[in-house]
Parts: C-alpha cells; sequence; structure tokens
C-alpha cells in the first residue's frame, strides 16, 4: 500500500468495516499483506479472497500517463478484483473508487461507487452502507436459492431436515426413513442440502 492508501485503510475502512455486525459479530477487515501464513502472496490473496464475506476493492487512479492523461490504477488492485469476480457472487464484491477519470473497457459496466474520502467520517458513513447492503442483498439471494432448493425436496427429505435440525448437538439420532419399499439412511457429509440428497440415494436399501 502507498501511505496514502494506508492511511485510508486504517482511518475509513477498517473501522467501516469493523463497526458492521454480521450474524451477531462484527466483521474483521483484512489486508492480504498484512497475513503471515508462510504462503506464497499470490497463495494468502486467493485463500482471503476465497473465505472473505466481502471483498472490497478500491480501485481509485493512482497517476495519470503523461502522454495520454489516460488514469493508471493499481495493477495489482485490478488482478485481485479480477479473481475477486472469478471467486465471488457479484453481490459479494463492492468496488469503490474517489475519481471520475475513465474506467477500463471491462470494468466500466461493473457497478461501482465513487466516494468521496476528503471527509473520512463521511466516508466511513458510506462505506459501512455500501457494505451493509450488500450483505442484506446477499442475505436475501441465499434466503431465495434455500426456498427454491427447498420447493423441490421430497416429503421424506423434509422430514429429515426437520429431525436433523431437533437433533442436539453430539447427539446421535436414527436418521433412517421408509419410503417406497426402501430404507433411506443419509451418511454424515460436508456438502450441505445437495449432499444429503445424495447420501440419502447412494444409501438407499431395499427393505426384505
Amino acid at each position: 500500500f502507498q501511505p496514502q492508501y494506508s492511511d485510508r485503510f486504517d482511518n475509513i475502512f477498517r473501522p467501516a468495516i469493523e463497526s458492521i455486525m454480521a450474524k451477531g459479530k462484527p466483521l474483521r477487515a483484512n489486508r492480504v499483506d498484512e497475513r503471515k501464513s508462510g504462503d506464497s502472496i499470490i497463495t494468502d490473496i486467493i485463500r482471503g479472497i476465497s473465505q472473505s464475506q466481502i471483498v472490497l476493492a478500491d480501485i481509485s487512479a493512482i497517476t495519470k500517463a503523461s502522454s495520454t492523461s489516460d488514469a493508471f490504477r493499481n495493477g495489482n488492485v485490478m488482478y485481485e478484483l479480477g479473481i475477486a469476480h472469478a471467486v465471488k457472487s457479484p453481490e459479494k464484491v463492492v468496488i469503490v473508487r474517489d475519481d471520475n477519470e475513465k474506467l477500463l473497457f471491462d470494468v466500466s459496466s461493473i457497478p461501482h461507487s465513487t466516494v468521496d474520502f476528503s471527509s473520512p467520517e463521511c466516508a466511513r458513513k458510506v462505506i459501512a452502507q455500501l457494505i451493509t447492503d450488500r450483505i442484506n442483498e446477499s442475505n436475501k439471494i441465499i434466503d431465495i436459492k434455500l426456498l427454491n432448493f427447498l420447493a423441490t425436496m421430497t416429503p421424506n427429505e423434509l422430514e429429515l431436515l426437520e429431525r436433523l435440525a431437533q437433533c442436539p448437538p453430539g447427539k446421535m439420532m436414527d436418521l433412517t426413513v421408509k419410503a417406497s419399499g426402501y430404507r433411506l439412511t443419509p451418511q454424515p457429509t460436508n456438502s450441505g442440502l445437495v449432499g444429503l440428497r445424495s447420501a440419502c440415494i447412494a444409501q438407499a436399501h431395499h427393505i426384505m
């Protein structure tokens, strides 16, 4: 980070992000150059982006070309933005800048916000609101996807989910379901609802 952008992160981005509560906990602002995992910087970048709840990218122009006056933007940031769009859904990537210079064609059509950083207090409020709006949007999309998936589930699958929800943490429960001459026994899975359905099908045994 150049000094001015380190100051922007410390005085605007970090406090704005960490003022937001999500799932009962404050968000934590992370810079990839502060990570010390021992892996390569590229590995840290990809892992940090893929594991984050929201990606905030500041693509503000850092200088202008002397011959054409075209704006230059930080190449590292643009690279990381490309990764973010590859591994995250669009609503989880927030793009901001402090200029009105022409953007590259591929980026110009992507939603972004121009922020006045001259007043840190006002900028913090704007950034916090942008991120809050994206989290709410993301939650709504998740809810819609979940409802759509639940609408495709059979009564037996819904019964399994209800019984799983009632099972106390760490306690064993018999989840065997009899249906259409088969005994369905779901196995533990880390693949969510789809994994539950697949496990049920894979473990179906004919009842003699």
